[in-house]
């Protein structure tokens, strides 16, 4: 994985770096370590190759023109090592930056892993308007919810079909793994033993961390219960979405499904 997880590159290269949110967040943070003479003193007393290579890195990664040669070098695996990057936001791209993408590495293969996609509006849209502006969530307003629910880019997020149509037309079905949130939930071993399976990787118990069942990022925020008129909104909103992804994976789609059918005749019509 590269230093920074979520790159950011196809999805933000039109951007300067100073309107770059996560490049100046990134800098930030990186930065903060050559500021600190300490830092300097514990790798001269440890030797620490490992300090060596992510000053270098950050150089590239921070300082050099951005191109697909940047990004061709961004990823600096070891011998018999694979490497790869996580930027959920690649989901939204359009077909001419997944067929430039294929020309970087025709034989890349791609990890989608989905979410109910009622409950990923919930927590986007509390995520979005409470955590980053700073509000208790008891102050965000149907109004600005339901503007959030049909904003261009959550619509985006939130279309997986156009999604998989977009990278499998690209990239082809055998070329990208599509996982599930419940299975992070449930089945968290069997999913990783499948994801090194498809990255053809050694597929063994050995290389599964021990705290792979642990709860990361977790906010209660996030967790509140979706009070009845946004499911009833979101589960008009993603039906037909649902209908296909059930069709195509069964479980847990098909209980997504079901969730949305019960929520949606349990609810008055809308006006």
């Amino acid at each position: 994985m590269t230093p920074v997880k979520e790159v950011h590159y196809f999805d933000k290269r039109h951007l300067r770096r100073s309107k770059n949110r996560y490049y100046r967040n990134h800098w930030r943070k990186r930065s903060r370590r050559y500021r600190r003479v300490r830092t300097y003193r514990a790798a001269a007393r440890r030797g620490d190759s490992g300090f060596l290579r992510n000053l270098s890195w950050d150089i590239h990664f921070f300082l050099r023109r951005r191109d697909n040669d940047w990004y061709r070098s961004v990823f600096r695996p070891k011998p018999g090592q694979i490497a790869g990057e996580i930027t959920p936001a690649y989901s939204m791209l359009k077909v001419n930056v997944v067929e430039e993408i294929r020309g970087i590495n025709p034989d890349m293969k791609i990890i989608y892993l989905l979410r109910d996609p009622i409950e990923r509006s919930w927590s986007s849209a509390l995520m979005a308007l409470s955590k980053r502006g700073g509000r208790p969530v008891e102050s965000i307003t149907e109004e600005e919810l339901m503007k959030h629910f049909e904003g261009a880019g959550h619509a985006l997020r939130s279309n997986y079909l156009r999604t998989l149509e977009n990278w499998e037309g690209v990239f082809g079905r055998e070329q990208i793994f599509v996982g599930f949130l419940d299975e992070i939930q449930n089945e968290p071993k069997d999913l990783l033993l499948r994801v090194y399976e498809f990255l053809g990787v050694a597929a063994d118990d050995a290389h599964i961390p021990a705290a792979v069942t642990a709860k990361v990022n977790t906010s209660p925020k996030q967790k509140s219960a979706i009070p009845e008129l946004y499911r009833s909104h979101l589960s008009r909103m993603y039906l037909p979405q649902l209908e296909e992804l059930s069709d195509r994976f069964g479980e847990p789609a098909t209980g997504w499904l079901r969730r949305a059918e019960e929520t949606i005749a349990s609810s008055p019509s809308p006006r």
